[in-house]
């Protein structure tokens, strides 16, 4: 009688939301560093990876303006839940100065303003 073995594959699922709000996050992108699962998350923030072989992965989750997750974890032959919650990403702009100078030179300005997004402008001589 042959002896057939059956490898079990695990799941991995959970829910992804902001930390401060506890909000969903929806398309957020939940893989696992250096192998070909991955996932993004529903409106509801919920993310499921299914047939996993076992080993050691780092679970690896980003979305747009939050700061990137990771969490090394360990499958084996249990489905996984995981939850995660982003921490919002911090952004620092440049300062941005808006006067009203009178001494500004508008038609300088403007002529430039033409230049650079319209182009050079080629003269017609009528004469």
């Amino acid at each position: 009688m042959p002896l057939s073995l059956i490898a079990q594959k695990a799941s991995l699922s959970g829910r992804v939301t902001a930390k401060l709000s506890k909000g969903a996050i929806q398309s957020a992108s939940v893989f696992l560093s250096n192998s070909s699962y991955g996932t993004i998350t529903g409106a509801d923030g919920n993310y499921s990876m299914s047939n996993l072989k076992p080993g050691q992965y780092t679970l690896v989750v980003t979305a747009v303006g939050f700061e990137e997750y990771t969490q090394k974890i360990q499958v084996g032959d249990l489905d996984l839940n995981v939850n995660i919650q982003l921490v919002p990403k911090t952004i620092q702009l440049r300062e941005v100065v808006i006067s009203t100078n009178s001494k500004a030179d508008w038609k300088r300005n403007f002529e430039q303003f033409k230049r650079t997004f319209w182009g050079a402008m080629p003269t017609l001589n009528c004469a």
